[in-house]
């Protein structure tokens, strides 16, 4: 009499003659499942795995360098808000200068003050609104680096789960054939709650670091 196998192969599923997924069973009925990854699925699946857990704990943390660059973008910002405002009201005064010493021969009456008050009072406005834009320029830049950082994390993760969902659809499809059944709902909710699981593990064991 022949000895029975420890293990059988049930079903393997190959993509350009690769195998991409292989089911076993061993002699008690229980069922294994290898997804079967290349190479260089897996450097990508690890760097991602990586790269997602090591930005996670600093996506709200600004290095160094990113304060100094955003400090020099906003202080552009404010001195070209500065020139234009100089641009509009210098030649405001001078025009103002020249006008009042024509007509009156100095500087020193009331016409020229009440003038000089109105244009100053205009530019101090002027200035006002540049600080509130300064303001609202630094939020937006701020807004902007953190939503760069939560995309490349949605990125990360989401291709993360994209390989998983690929391998769990496959490994479902692979069981049905195998076992010869309609549904293999339960299976996969079992795996998609097992997938989750994983992953809030990743992201409780990132955010502790």
């Amino acid at each position: 009499m022949s000895k029975s196998k420890k293990s059988t192969t049930v079903a393997t599923t190959s993509i350009n003659g690769v195998p991409k997924l292989t089911t076993v069973t061993d002699k008690h009925g229980n069922q294994t499942t290898k997804y079967n990854m290349s190479e260089w699925e897996k450097l990508a699946y690890d760097y991602a795995e990586k790269e997602f857990a090591k930005n996670l704990k600093n996506i709200n943390v600004f290095s160094e360098d990113t304060l100094k660059a955003l400090n020099n973008q906003i202080n552009a910002y404010k001195e070209s808000g500065i020139k234009k405002i100089d641009e509009i009201y210098s030649p405001m005064l001078k025009n103002l200068q020249n006008d009042i010493a024509q007509r009156f021969g100095n500087l020193d009456n009331s016409i020229f003050l009440d003038k000089l008050s109105e244009i100053e009072d205009k530019r101090a406005e002027s200035v006002s609104a540049l600080s509130q834009d300064i303001v609202a320029k630094e939020n937006e830049l701020i807004g902007d680096e953190l939503a760069k950082r939560y995309n490349y994390l949605n990125f990360l993760n989401g291709y993360q789960n994209q390989v998983l969902s690929t391998a769990l659809g496959s490994s479902a499809s692979s069981s049905k054939i195998a076992q010869n059944i309609t549904t293999t709902n339960n299976s996969s909710n079992n795996l998609t709650e097992h997938l989750n699981n994983v992953i809030l593990q990743t992201l409780t064991s990132a955010l502790k670091l």
